[in-house]
């Protein structure tokens, strides 16, 4: 049987920070043409249903991922990301 992975977070923690390098992280994975699999992951990650729950944390909830990873967009998340 396998356990999910679960987390406790602080109510009053302040998520923007880590969704943003979380997305970023992702962003850097996806261009890093050594590693496909990764590449692959990070794109199905970042155009899934997942990514809307990370955008709204980043208090962005209407960030479209295929808008900015096709016009560049994704180069904006270091203005917002902060070293966590």
């Amino acid at each position: 049987m396998a356990m999910k992975a679960t987390v406790r977070i602080h109510e009053c923690a302040d998520l923007r920070k880590l969704a943003a390098a979380i997305i970023g992280q992702a962003v850097r994975d996806m261009r890093n043409t050594r590693k496909p699999m990764k590449q692959l992951d990070s794109l199905l990650w970042l155009t899934g249903d997942d990514f809307q729950v990370w955008a709204e944390a980043m208090d962005a909830p209407f960030m479209d991922p295929f808008k900015m990873l096709s016009i560049g967009g994704a180069r904006n998340l270091r203005d917002r990301s902060v070293t966590v």
